[in-house]
């Protein structure tokens, strides 16, 4: 009995804390999603036409600016995925918004 009482007690200090740790990493991504789209605008100023029409922000160059990519590019559903996990797990309405419109730049 003393086994088990003690497994239960386990198993609720680790769902506590990996509960913490979720919520932690949906936080930090909040933040990073919030930075990239304040960088969108100017990244789209710097664009090449000739690439295409940007659609999503794929990463960053090793001096710190976002790189754009059409929708054409295999990684230009990341984002938009991003900001659903977002909605899905913080409720907030602001994540479905951005993730409604990064996802009707993708249709063609």
């Amino acid at each position: 009995m003393k086994i088990f009482s003690v497994l239960i007690i386990l198993t609720f200090l680790i769902s506590k804390s990996s509960a913490g740790q979720v919520q932690k990493i949906v936080q930090n991504a909040q933040k990073q999603t919030t930075l990239m789209l304040n960088e969108i605008s100017g990244a789209k100023q710097q664009w090449d036409n000739k690439k295409g029409t940007p659609v999503s922000p794929r990463s960053l160059t090793p001096d710190g600016k976002l790189i754009l990519v059409p929708s054409k590019d295999w990684t230009s559903g990341f984002f938009p995925g991003v900001l659903w996990f977002l909605y899905e797990f913080t409720g907030d309405k602001k994540w479905e918004e951005q993730a409604l419109t990064f996802t009707a730049q993708l249709e063609k």
